[in-house]
């Protein structure tokens, strides 16, 4: 069994996958295109080799000829392949869950302020970020996650929705720098995120990816 995942040459919303790939110790096919090719740059004879015209895109060898599209759908596929889904079918939910209600927060907290060229709606709209939506959906798993005995957000055990989020974490405090501490308020968020990346398979992967 083979995987090639490909998406651009920065962390970005492939690294939950390159993530998973880490803690399973699976090796795969990493390609990386440059960044200088974001979207919409990148060449109209590039994206018509992809279903949707879109990266990241996963193939695998078992699946000749076929590839799996959607940052989401593809942390979905390997989260089960490597067991990281839950242990009953409504645990599986839960972490679906938890991770969609990530990635809606990502979206509506975060993206519009990366496309604002308006610099006085770009500072509104980082207040929100910081004042209402952060709190909003920081202050629902901090609370599920206390009330699941603090250590994992979903049964007695890593899933893949402790890697998103302590990835969504450290992704948005990197690109925040001093400006915000998002987890200042939430101290288990804060020990779960620093849990996940002390991970043997997970901090040799950072570790050697933060050296480059």
């Amino acid at each position: 069994m083979s995987y090639k995942l490909t998406y651009f040459d920065t962390e970005g919303i492939a690294e939950p996958i390159r993530l998973l790939f880490a803690y399973a110790e699976q090796p795969f096919e990493d390609v990386r295109l440059p960044k200088d090719d974001f979207w919409p740059k990148l060449r109209p004879e590039v994206k018509s080799q992809f279903t949707w015209g879109t990266i990241p895109v996963l193939e695998l060898s078992d699946h000749p000829g076929q590839m799996i599209s959607q940052s989401m759908a593809i942390a979905r596929f390997l989260a089960k392949r490597f067991n990281l889904v839950g242990d009953n079918d409504f645990e599986s939910a839960k972490c679906d869950e938890l991770c969609d209600a990530l990635k809606d927060y990502v979206s509506t907290a975060w993206s519009g302020i990366l496309h604002e060229t308006d610099p006085a709606k770009r500072a509104a709209r980082f207040q929100t970020a910081l004042t209402v939506e952060t709190p909003k959906t920081f202050g629902k798993l901090n609370e599920i996650l206390l009330a699941n005995g603090g250590t994992w957000l979903v049964g007695n055990r890593l899933s893949w929705t402790d890697l998103l989020l302590a990835h969504t974490n450290r992704s948005l405090q990197k690109h925040l720098g001093d400006k915000a501490d998002l987890t200042a308020g939430y101290p288990a968020l804060k020990a779960h995120s620093e849990n996940v990346f002390n991970i043997p398979t997970i901090k040799a992967y950072v570790d050697k990816r933060d050296s480059k």
